[in-house]
């Protein structure tokens, strides 16, 4: 029904395996370990962004943050290209004007909504346990 559009959100679905709102956790081990070497590049937003914050887990306040965190430098990077006359033109700001950046942007944030929904679930299953336990 809607074409390549529907694979444009699974395409960011499957990014969201990798920039994901568990960025936020600081800690080289687990979950940003297997971003192999660009866990070196994650790990200032773990150290600036609380963990599971509104920042970090907000769907669409997240996943603009974590975009920005990985384009923003990018963009700078492309200008520089372009003033030096390396590139005839800005590649980030030609990718954001496109369709396919923002299909992607839309599974990507479904992806981070769905997360937020599950860590939610599980904390407070986890809590309901606990106070079983304790019979509180």
């Amino acid at each position: 029904m809607w074409g390549h559009k529907s694979l444009y959100m699974a395409a960011g679905a499957a990014l969201g395996t990798l920039v994901h709102p568990d960025w936020d956790y600081a800690e080289i081990r687990g979950v940003v370990a297997e971003l192999g070497p660009f866990k070196y590049l994650v790990k200032p937003y773990g150290l600036a962004v609380p963990h599971r914050s509104l920042i970090s887990h907000g769907p669409i306040i997240g996943t603009a943050g974590r975009l920005a965190y990985i384009l923003f430098p990018l963009w700078l990077l492309a200008q520089a290209c372009k003033a030096g006359g390396y590139c005839s033109t800005n590649w980030i700001s030609k990718l954001v004007a496109t369709e396919f950046f923002w299909w992607v942007v839309l599974g990507l944030a479904t992806v981070d909504a769905l997360h937020a929904v599950m860590d939610a679930i599980t904390t407070g299953f986890k809590r309901f346990i606990h106070q079983l336990v304790r019979g509180a």
